[in-house]
Protein backbone atom coordinates (compact mmCIF):
# COMPACT_ATOMS: atom_id res chain seq x y z
CA UNK A 1 0.00 0.00 0.00
CA UNK A 2 1.21 2.82 -0.95
CA UNK A 3 2.36 5.35 1.77
CA UNK A 4 2.00 9.27 1.08
CA UNK A 5 4.66 11.07 2.07
CA UNK A 6 4.49 14.48 2.96
CA UNK A 7 5.81 17.34 0.81
CA UNK A 8 8.95 18.87 2.26
CA UNK A 9 9.41 22.72 2.64
CA UNK A 10 11.52 24.22 0.48
CA UNK A 11 14.59 25.93 1.26
CA UNK A 12 13.98 28.79 -1.08
CA UNK A 13 10.36 28.48 0.91
CA UNK A 14 11.76 28.93 4.21
CA UNK A 15 14.54 30.88 4.38
CA UNK A 16 13.11 33.70 1.53
CA UNK A 17 13.43 36.44 3.87
CA UNK A 18 16.65 36.21 5.09
CA UNK A 19 18.19 36.10 1.06
CA UNK A 20 19.94 39.51 0.15
CA UNK A 21 18.82 38.74 -3.18
CA UNK A 22 15.82 40.08 -4.74
CA UNK A 23 12.72 37.43 -4.55
CA UNK A 24 13.12 34.81 -6.78
CA UNK A 25 10.65 34.07 -9.34
CA UNK A 26 8.74 31.28 -9.50
CA UNK A 27 9.69 30.62 -12.93
CA UNK A 28 13.68 30.13 -11.54
CA UNK A 29 14.62 26.72 -10.93
CA UNK A 30 17.92 26.31 -9.03
CA UNK A 31 20.38 23.88 -10.64
CA UNK A 32 19.67 25.33 -14.39
CA UNK A 33 21.70 27.64 -16.33
CA UNK A 34 18.88 30.27 -15.52
CA UNK A 35 20.57 33.58 -14.02
CA UNK A 36 19.06 35.78 -11.79
CA UNK A 37 18.30 38.41 -12.05
CA UNK A 38 18.71 38.58 -15.81
CA UNK A 39 21.70 40.66 -17.38
CA UNK A 40 20.94 43.49 -18.80
CA UNK A 41 20.76 43.81 -22.64
CA UNK A 42 23.36 45.92 -24.55
CA UNK A 43 21.90 46.73 -27.31
CA UNK A 44 22.24 50.63 -28.02
CA UNK A 45 19.29 52.39 -27.26
CA UNK A 46 16.72 53.16 -29.60
CA UNK A 47 14.21 55.63 -30.00
CA UNK A 48 11.41 54.95 -32.07
CA UNK A 49 10.98 56.97 -35.17
CA UNK A 50 7.38 57.57 -33.70
CA UNK A 51 8.52 59.00 -30.38
CA UNK A 52 9.52 62.49 -30.40
CA UNK A 53 12.55 63.76 -28.44
CA UNK A 54 12.03 66.52 -25.87
CA UNK A 55 14.56 69.27 -25.34
CA UNK A 56 13.45 70.86 -22.31
CA UNK A 57 13.11 74.62 -22.64
CA UNK A 58 11.74 75.27 -19.17
CA UNK A 59 12.17 78.77 -17.58
CA UNK A 60 14.52 77.41 -15.40
CA UNK A 61 16.58 75.82 -17.71
CA UNK A 62 16.84 79.03 -19.57
CA UNK A 63 17.92 80.87 -15.74
CA UNK A 64 20.36 78.26 -15.67
CA UNK A 65 21.65 78.67 -18.92
CA UNK A 66 21.35 82.40 -18.76
CA UNK A 67 23.80 81.81 -14.80
CA UNK A 68 26.44 79.58 -16.61
CA UNK A 69 26.88 82.54 -19.54
CA UNK A 70 26.79 85.22 -16.81
CA UNK A 71 29.79 83.26 -14.97
CA UNK A 72 31.66 83.09 -18.49
CA UNK A 73 31.33 86.77 -19.05
CA UNK A 74 32.18 87.39 -15.55
CA UNK A 75 35.64 85.28 -15.87
CA UNK A 76 36.77 87.12 -19.48
CA UNK A 77 35.78 90.51 -17.83
CA UNK A 78 38.09 89.64 -14.85
CA UNK A 79 40.92 88.43 -17.09
CA UNK A 80 40.22 91.39 -19.58
CA UNK A 81 40.81 93.41 -16.64
CA UNK A 82 43.91 92.01 -15.22
CA UNK A 83 45.76 92.37 -18.84
CA UNK A 84 44.57 95.78 -19.79
CA UNK A 85 45.75 97.01 -15.72
CA UNK A 86 49.11 95.40 -16.14
CA UNK A 87 49.67 97.29 -19.35
CA UNK A 88 48.14 100.33 -18.19
CA UNK A 89 50.96 100.47 -15.51
CA UNK A 90 54.10 99.37 -18.08
CA UNK A 91 52.69 102.51 -20.65
CA UNK A 92 52.74 104.61 -17.05
CA UNK A 93 56.24 103.64 -16.41
CA UNK A 94 57.14 104.42 -19.85
CA UNK A 95 55.54 107.71 -20.14
CA UNK A 96 53.45 106.33 -23.01
CA UNK A 97 50.62 108.53 -22.24
CA UNK A 98 48.84 108.40 -25.96
CA UNK A 99 48.63 104.42 -25.42
CA UNK A 100 47.72 104.92 -21.32
CA UNK A 101 44.24 106.66 -22.33
CA UNK A 102 43.41 103.89 -24.72
CA UNK A 103 43.38 101.27 -22.59
CA UNK A 104 41.86 103.49 -19.97
CA UNK A 105 39.05 104.46 -22.72
CA UNK A 106 38.86 100.54 -23.24
CA UNK A 107 38.00 100.20 -19.52
CA UNK A 108 35.03 102.70 -19.51
CA UNK A 109 33.53 100.68 -22.09
CA UNK A 110 33.85 97.71 -19.47
CA UNK A 111 33.33 99.49 -15.96
CA UNK A 112 30.26 101.21 -14.61
CA UNK A 113 30.77 105.33 -14.06
CA UNK A 114 30.38 103.86 -10.40
CA UNK A 115 32.78 101.58 -9.87
CA UNK A 116 35.56 102.03 -7.84
CA UNK A 117 38.43 100.06 -10.08
CA UNK A 118 37.23 102.57 -13.27
CA UNK A 119 38.00 105.72 -10.84
CA UNK A 120 40.83 103.88 -9.24
CA UNK A 121 42.24 103.13 -13.39
CA UNK A 122 41.84 106.82 -13.68
CA UNK A 123 43.73 108.00 -11.08
CA UNK A 124 46.85 105.94 -12.18
CA UNK A 125 46.81 107.41 -15.17
CA UNK A 126 46.40 110.82 -13.74
CA UNK A 127 49.13 110.01 -11.40
CA UNK A 128 51.63 109.16 -13.97
CA UNK A 129 50.71 112.45 -15.66
CA UNK A 130 51.58 114.40 -12.86
CA UNK A 131 54.96 112.29 -11.82
CA UNK A 132 55.96 113.61 -15.44
CA UNK A 133 54.52 117.08 -15.08
CA UNK A 134 56.63 117.55 -11.80
CA UNK A 135 59.82 116.31 -13.35
CA UNK A 136 59.57 118.38 -16.71
CA UNK A 137 57.11 121.06 -15.61
CA UNK A 138 55.15 120.91 -18.92
CA UNK A 139 52.26 123.06 -18.76
CA UNK A 140 51.01 120.66 -21.94
CA UNK A 141 50.57 117.88 -19.90
CA UNK A 142 49.10 119.72 -17.39
CA UNK A 143 45.92 121.08 -19.89
CA UNK A 144 45.93 117.18 -20.88
CA UNK A 145 45.13 116.72 -16.99
CA UNK A 146 42.96 119.00 -16.38
CA UNK A 147 40.93 118.07 -19.90
CA UNK A 148 40.73 114.72 -18.55
CA UNK A 149 39.28 115.89 -15.31
CA UNK A 150 36.30 117.42 -17.06
CA UNK A 151 35.68 115.98 -19.99
CA UNK A 152 36.64 111.68 -19.74
CA UNK A 153 35.89 112.01 -15.20
CA UNK A 154 33.19 114.08 -14.15
CA UNK A 155 31.83 114.28 -18.05
CA UNK A 156 31.05 110.75 -18.02
CA UNK A 157 29.66 110.69 -14.41
CA UNK A 158 32.45 109.22 -12.53
CA UNK A 159 32.94 111.02 -9.20
CA UNK A 160 36.37 112.42 -8.47
CA UNK A 161 37.59 111.04 -4.83
CA UNK A 162 40.33 113.46 -2.83
CA UNK A 163 43.18 111.65 -4.66
CA UNK A 164 41.77 112.89 -7.93
CA UNK A 165 41.92 116.54 -6.64
CA UNK A 166 45.15 116.38 -4.63
CA UNK A 167 47.12 115.10 -8.24
CA UNK A 168 45.14 118.19 -9.83
CA UNK A 169 46.46 120.23 -6.92
CA UNK A 170 50.08 118.94 -7.12
CA UNK A 171 50.40 119.32 -10.88
CA UNK A 172 49.03 122.62 -10.75
CA UNK A 173 51.08 123.90 -8.31
CA UNK A 174 54.39 122.86 -10.44
CA UNK A 175 53.27 124.76 -13.10
CA UNK A 176 50.94 127.56 -12.75
CA UNK A 177 51.95 130.96 -11.13
CA UNK A 178 49.88 133.90 -9.96
CA UNK A 179 46.00 134.90 -10.72
CA UNK A 180 46.43 131.82 -12.81
CA UNK A 181 47.59 129.17 -10.05
CA UNK A 182 44.88 131.05 -7.69
CA UNK A 183 41.78 130.60 -10.03
CA UNK A 184 42.67 126.59 -10.18
CA UNK A 185 43.63 126.35 -6.47
CA UNK A 186 39.82 127.71 -5.50
CA UNK A 187 38.20 125.53 -8.36
CA UNK A 188 39.70 122.11 -7.02
CA UNK A 189 38.98 123.03 -3.39
CA UNK A 190 35.56 124.34 -4.21
CA UNK A 191 34.98 120.65 -6.24
CA UNK A 192 36.32 119.00 -2.94
CA UNK A 193 34.39 120.76 -0.11
CA UNK A 194 31.11 120.57 -2.49
CA UNK A 195 31.50 116.48 -2.25
CA UNK A 196 32.39 116.43 1.11
CA UNK A 197 36.06 115.97 0.32
CA UNK A 198 37.68 118.56 2.29
CA UNK A 199 39.37 116.68 5.24
CA UNK A 200 40.31 113.92 3.61
CA UNK A 201 41.74 116.09 0.86
CA UNK A 202 43.50 118.02 3.81
CA UNK A 203 45.25 114.61 4.75
CA UNK A 204 46.46 113.42 1.11
CA UNK A 205 49.56 111.96 1.45
CA UNK A 206 50.07 113.01 -2.45
CA UNK A 207 50.53 116.86 -1.14
CA UNK A 208 53.62 117.51 0.84
CA UNK A 209 53.28 119.97 3.89
CA UNK A 210 54.69 122.81 2.04
CA UNK A 211 51.80 122.16 -1.14
CA UNK A 212 49.51 121.96 1.62
CA UNK A 213 50.60 125.25 3.29
CA UNK A 214 50.63 127.10 -0.76
CA UNK A 215 47.39 125.50 -1.04
CA UNK A 216 45.28 126.81 1.91
CA UNK A 217 47.01 129.61 1.98
CA UNK A 218 45.06 130.90 -1.36
CA UNK A 219 42.20 131.29 0.72
CA UNK A 220 41.04 130.40 4.02
CA UNK A 221 38.78 127.25 4.12
CA UNK A 222 36.25 126.85 4.64
CA UNK A 223 34.43 129.81 2.62
CA UNK A 224 36.21 129.74 -0.70
CA UNK A 225 35.11 131.88 -3.94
Amino acid sequence: MATAVAEQPSFYDDHQDSLTGPPTPASFTPGTNSRWPPTQSHEPFRTSSHSPIIINTSPLTAQLKRRAEGREVLAQWADDFVDVSALLDACLRLDRFERAATLVHHLQKILRPESPELLGAHNRYLRGLVGHIVRTRSEVHLQTAQRWLELEIRGLGVAPNATTYALLLKASLHVLQGAKLERTIRRYMNLARDASLDVELLHSPILSELEMFRVTNVSSWPGLS
